[in-house]
């Protein structure tokens, strides 16, 4: 059963730390994982997040990220916006050397924004085109004909 609402149950307690490395980028429902997150939580609990770094990976070759098992990458910013939806204030992030954002919240529930500015959004053009470029020589090297892969998804990506 993925952590979700259901997956908390009415016995739950109170967390004073939540660490999770390396899901939210596999969540369906983000609102049932943040849903559920804010009901283990109390009003001074703190949630760290580590994912990989759109922020990083938008400034380099590796489109390593972006694969079938990664339902979103996200940016710092973007990780912020939706965690202040669901009420954690971002109380710091960062990125390390091989590509993985970390970012620490404090539960911040019915209250606004605290007046720290959101962190910028990465400028992605350089990130488009390098898309654009692999998408252009993966249908050369097709050309109209079709690749189905069947199976596990990081196998297919390191097979393609």
């Amino acid at each position: 059963q993925f952590f979700g609402e259901a997956a908390v149950g009415p016995d739950r307690g109170c967390a004073d730390l939540v660490v999770a490395r390396d899901v939210v980028e596999h969540v369906f429902d983000l609102d049932d994982y943040f849903g559920a997150l804010g009901s283990i939580a109390h009003p001074a609990s703190d949630l760290v997040l580590e994912t990989p770094s759109l922020d990083h990976h938008a400034g380099t070759a590796a489109l390593n990220p972006f694969h079938v098992e990664h339902l979103h990458v996200f940016s710092l910013t973007s990780l912020a916006t939706l965690a202040a939806r669901h009420g954690w204030d971002l109380a710091r992030g960062t990125v390390t050397a091989d590509g993985n954002l970390i970012a620490w919240f404090r539960r911040a529930p019915g209250t606004p924004r605290t007046g720290r500015s959101m962190p910028a959004p990465p400028e992605l053009g350089s990130l488009q085109s390098r898309v654009d470029a692999h998408h252009a020589r993966l249908r050369r090297t097709l050309g109209t004909g079709w690749i189905v892969f069947w199976g596990a998804g990081s196998a297919g990506v390191r097979l393609a």
